[in-house]
């Protein structure tokens, strides 16, 4: 039984390892770059029009987000 737990376990492994792999090959580099490109500027855009969804849109909030607001230091 625990031979049999161990076998299915890793054919499961390889199973997801095998479909990750495709998965990949699927990647698109023109078309990820004209959506990291978009993403960019939707979260430079939203600021004469004040869209704070469209801002938000563009951020992922978690723990590990940080805000920098630079100030004139030498002021």
């Amino acid at each position: 039984m625990k031979t049999a737990c161990l076998f299915l376990t890793g054919l499961l492994i390889l199973v997801s390892c095998n479909r990750g792999n495709r998965e990949m090959q699927k990647f698109d580099p023109v078309a990820e770059r004209a959506m990291v490109e978009q993403t960019i500027r939707n979260n430079l855009g939203w600021a004469p029009t004040k869209d704070f969804e469209l801002l938000e849109s563009t951020i992922w909030l978690d723990s590990t987000y940080l805000v920098v607001n630079p100030t004139d230091i030498f002021g």
